[in-house]
């Protein structure tokens, strides 16, 4: 080795090791720096926050903690029926119903469409979201303008004042609708014997106030009575009317009327299902004279049946589904009217048959509804009703509220001095006889076999029913339907 690399070895040797510890030391700083960076980024990064405790809940003023807690306390208490779903909205293809496709003169039948049969009637909720803010229920869409009043709590009283109401006349409204509510079944019917007819009854009196399924006070029993009835039509084939009763057609034509309006008033695409194969039965069941009978058989007609199929297909037309044959059935029908109504005015139960005033209202009614109400004849017939108005008794031997159901309403219609006599007496009648629980007593009219009496003085179920819904209808006049003349 030379002198100069042995002068230099040390030198190296010395620059290496200082160069290693320089190393060291940019590695470490590389470190901390790279550690620095991650802590700042994860102090950067949100992080979950565990409370210890529940976030506070805004305060609640006194009053209106307690009106809640007694809101719960009651709800708890309370006994009225629940609804398993309450009030599901449907669509057609939810609620599928028998059908009339066709009838025979050797069959007439509903077709059953067995595959969905069984879907129809266990749990089946009922609804529609008829909206709030207008009548018993809502009125969150254009009702035909013939019944607008009734859905508006505020043109429901005007209209009521302005012809000739009594204000007692709504409170007695509303206690008669308690009534009925709590005399319901459990399975949604009304009555016991006739109970197609007595709830169709008693649901036309609830639709009457526009009260409907989301009707906060009525809603349940509404969408209970619909259930019912499109259970019914379910069993029968179509037709609603109870099982051994051979005058159906009475309660046919009624459950129709009242299905026809409850979609008028909801437009619950559901109930189409049903309200089409019920009117499609009675356009079918017509005699060849224009009337209807018992059986809706294409028979021999009496004017008391067509009464209930003519106010049923009414409402048909009214639902704007545009049903197939109604106004040609209606023209039908008004000309079977006629031939039931002599030259004097009085109406019979058939053509050719005397008249007893009983029909009298039930002749000028159909007419007025359906484009006749200006007839010489129609006007004969309303002197005589008016003559009648003096004489008008809950409690007389000559009460007859099937007659006074019909009486009320055409003369409303016709409106004028036939209106004022007649409301001067019927209204303050029938207010008076009111019992405390709401419902109306037996008339004093016919004698009283116990059962179902049109006269009003039956003595059963049924005829608490039909007396308690018929009053109610009647008081419903003053906004129920406007007035022809309006």
């Amino acid at each position: 080795m030379s002198l100069e690399e042995i002068q230099t070895a040390p030198s190296a040797k010395k620059w290496a090791a200082n160069s290693f510890a320089i190393s060291v030391i940019a590695h470490a700083a590389i470190a901390v720096l790279a550690v620095f960076i991650v802590a700042m980024v994860y102090e950067d990064k949100p992080q979950a926050e565990f409370a210890s405790a529940p976030p506070p809940r805004p305060r609640m003023e006194p009053r209106k903690l307690e009106m809640k807690v007694r809101a719960n306390q009651l709800q708890r208490r309370s006994s009225r029926p629940k609804l398993a779903p309450r009030l599901a909205a449907m669509t057609p293809s939810q609620i599928a119903l028998p059908e009339i496709k066709k009838f025979s003169d050797s069959k007439q039948k509903v077709k059953r469409n067995a595959s969905v049969l069984g879907n129809v009637g266990n749990g089946l909720g009922i609804g529609g979201g008829f909206g709030d803010g207008l009548g018993g229920g809502g009125g969150g869409f254009g009702l035909p303008q013939v019944m607008q009043d009734r859905c508006n709590p505020a043109s429901r009283m005007a209209r009521l004042q302005k012809s000739g109401g009594d204000a007692r006349a709504e409170a007695a409204v509303t206690k008669g609708l308690t009534w009925l509510a709590g005399d319901q079944n459990s399975d949604g019917s009304f009555g016991q014997g006739y109970k197609v007819g007595m709830t169709g009854l008693a649901l036309l009196a609830f639709l009457g106030h526009c009260e409907t399924p989301d009707s906060p006070q009525f809603g349940v029993n509404v969408s209970k009575a619909l259930e019912y009835l499109i259970n019914v039509a379910t069993k029968n084939n179509g037709e609603l009317r109870t099982p051994g009763f051979n005058h159906w057609g009475y309660e046919h034509a009624i459950a129709t009327y009242a299905l026809c309006e409850a979609y008028t008033i909801t437009r619950m695409e559901g109930l189409k299902g049903v309200v089409a194969p019920a009117v499609q039965r009675i356009v079918y069941g017509q005699s060849p004279d224009g009337g209807w009978r018992y059986e809706l058989d294409k028979k021999e007609s009496d004017l008391s049946v067509a009464a209930w199929c003519i106010q049923a297909l009414k409402a048909a037309h009214l639902t704007g589904l545009n049903l197939p044959d109604v106004d040609k059935s209606l023209d039908e029908a008004i000309k079977y009217v006629e031939k039931c109504t002599r030259d004097d005015g009085g109406v019979g139960y058939m053509p050719g048959h005397g008249a007893k005033g009983g029909l009298d209202g039930a002749g000028v009614l159909c007419m007025q509804i359906w484009k006749k109400g200006e007839m010489r004849h129609t006007r004969k017939t309303l002197e005589l009703i008016v003559k009648r108005a003096d004489k008008f008794d809950w409690n007389g031997p000559g009460a007859n509220l099937y007659a006074w159901y019909y009486e009320t309403q055409a003369c409303f219609q016709r409106g004028g001095s036939h209106w004022t006599r007649w409301n001067a007496a019927f209204q303050m009648s029938v207010l008076g006889a009111q019992g405390p629980d709401g419902s109306w007593p037996a008339t004093g009219g016919q004698p009283n076999a116990g059962g179902l009496s049109w006269y009003g003085c039956g003595g059963n179920k049924d005829a608490r029913v039909y007396r308690t819904a018929l009053v109610v209808l009647m008081l419903e006049v003053y906004y129920r339907y406007l007035p022809s003349g309006a």
